[in-house]
């Protein structure tokens, strides 16, 4: 994993650890903030037949993980938003 900021965006790049996987690195950009709307969910976006996870959303961090390319040409999709829950310790006890 890697990250690096352009401009005042962050970009994290997750790269396969070894050569059993054969996958691409995969490029993510972090948004904080103000541009974190909504519930936590798994963001997909619906063109045709095809349903595409585009992004994470994670509310109570503040940040969303945004998987689409944003040099693809815009078609057009439906956004279908699944919640998500995260469970673990609770932090208050700690």
């Amino acid at each position: 994993m890697s990250v690096r900021s352009v401009g005042k965006e962050r970009i994290v790049t997750l790269a396969p650890d070894g050569n059993r996987i054969k996958i691409q690195a995969i490029q993510v950009r972090v948004r904080t903030g103000s541009n974190v709307d909504g519930a936590s969910a798994l963001v997909l976006e619906r063109a045709r037949q095809r349903l595409t996870l585009t992004a994470i959303r994670m509310r109570e961090a503040g940040i969303t993980l945004d998987f689409r390319d944003h040099k693809a040409p815009n078609i057009s999709t439906v956004m279908e938003y699944v919640p998500i829950c995260f469970k673990g310790r609770d932090r208050r006890k700690s």
